[in-house]
């Protein structure tokens, strides 16, 4: 039922949200749910970024049930779930919106460092709590200073390092990627391409005027990466001739006469080209006239991936082409013209798990380079440090890589 009274209300929210709303809708109307008992397991999951794969996907679950839990329990109850489906905005900036219209002062980034906290010190009151939910720690590693550790986390999801030392102070050094991936490949040429966006229920489009008026036959080719959910979500090359009013929808070399969901408008782009492929249309029939060209990206309302970058257009009969250096006349709805990566955004903690007294917890500083660095003074010789690492980068679902070093 929530699923589709939310669908009525915002039918372009991400599906983790809608997701998690569902979950707690269910667990509130006295079904019992699971999924938690995955998460749990794999903490490194992201919150926002799902597995395309659904059979795969019960980490995930479990930690959007949790997430809108804990918001729930510490930020208005059921009131601020309600919001939530309420409101236009979609994915993290719809929990930012929501916060803020019932007066809170913290954001959505300000609950998700509580709830990774919580997530690991599962205590029975105070911020860190949960309402009704007994949950048991995630899933960490241990390690003894000195020591140090590389991997790599996706925006949304973390990893948590134990640690103890016999000196009395623990130093942590952090060195991260100062940039995240936004593509899986960088543009096929100069710095930029045109990004088609990432989400559920999105309608992007790119559109410019092309003149054909001299010549009798013409070419349009572009170079384009795509991972776009197979068979559901397509991408899609369009001509108009009146300005707009109809538009026609055309088969590139690329593109697939294949419905087997009944998602398609007609010939598209889905699945994934594994790089950089270069496409092209047969425009000879809009030979003679002044047309309106379009690529045109859309989604369902579950599941997405990374969408479709164009780069490189050319119609070499008219003597155009496009390197995406810059606007170029181009009109985008949706559309981004970007770089390959972005500046990476880190949330790291530190919780000084005391054997006697209460845990406190510290956040690092990151600077753009990438770099922090965090000392904690009067360890006890059974005082446990975990140090939780997490990156918030909002528009990127490629992990970044890191190294953590402990010293006493």
């Amino acid at each position: 039922m929530q699923h589709a009274t939310h669908f009525a209300t915002d039918p372009s929210e991400d599906s983790w949200v809608n997701e998690g709303l569902s979950e707690v809708a269910a667990e509130l109307a006295g079904f019992a749910r699971s999924a938690t008992s995955a998460f749990v397991l794999a903490p490194a999951t992201s919150l926002t970024a799902w597995a395309q794969d659904i059979s795969i996907s019960t980490a995930n679950y479990g930690a959007v049930n949790l997430f809108f839990a804990f918001l729930a329990t510490h930020y208005g109850g059921n009131e601020i779930l309600t919001t939530i489906a309420r409101e236009q905005k979609d994915g993290i900036a719809s929990v930012d919106a929501s916060l803020a219209s019932m007066g809170f002062a913290e954001t959505a980034n300000d609950v998700y460092a509580d709830w990774l906290v919580a997530n690991y010190l599962s205590t029975d009151e105070g911020p860190y709590r949960y309402d009704g939910h007994d949950v048991p720690p995630v899933k960490n590693l241990y390690r003894r200073a000195p020591d140090s550790r590389t991997s790599n986390v996706r925006s949304y999801g973390a990893e948590y390092l134990v640690t103890s030392t016999g000196s009395g102070r623990m130093a942590v050094s952090f060195q991260g990627e100062s940039e995240t991936a936004l593509l899986n490949n960088p543009p096929h040429s100069g710095d930029t391409c045109w990004w088609a966006n990432q989400g559920d229920s999105i309608d992007s489009t790119l559109t410019r005027s092309v003149d054909l008026r001299s010549v009798e036959s013409a070419t349009l080719k572009f170079w384009v990466d795509y991972e776009i959910e197979e068979s559901w979500d397509y991408a899609y090359v369009m001509a108009s001739i009146n300005n707009g009013s109809t538009w026609d929808i055309l088969e590139s070399r690329r593109g697939l006469n294949f419905n087997p969901n009944g998602n398609a408008y007609g010939p598209g782009l889905t699945g994934t080209s594994l790089g950089w492929v270069q496409d092209s249309v047969d425009l000879s029939a809009y030979a003679g006239n002044e047309i309106l060209l379009r690529f045109e990206y859309i989604t369902d309302d579950a599941v997405f991936s990374k969408g479709p970058c164009f780069d490189d257009f050319e119609i070499e009969e008219i003597g155009w082409s496009d390197n995406t250096s810059n606007d170029g006349g181009w009109v985008a709805e949706g559309f981004v013209r970007v770089r390959g990566t972005i500046p990476t955004q880190y949330l790291m903690q530190l919780i000084h798990e005391k054997d006697v007294g209460e845990p406190v917890v510290y956040q690092m500083p990151i600077d753009i380079t990438g770099k922090g660095e965090f000392t904690i003074e009067n360890v006890g010789d059974d005082d446990l440090v975990v140090v939780v690492i997490s990156a918030v980068t909002r528009a990127s679902t490629l992990p970044t890589e890191y190294t953590v070093t402990l010293r006493e």
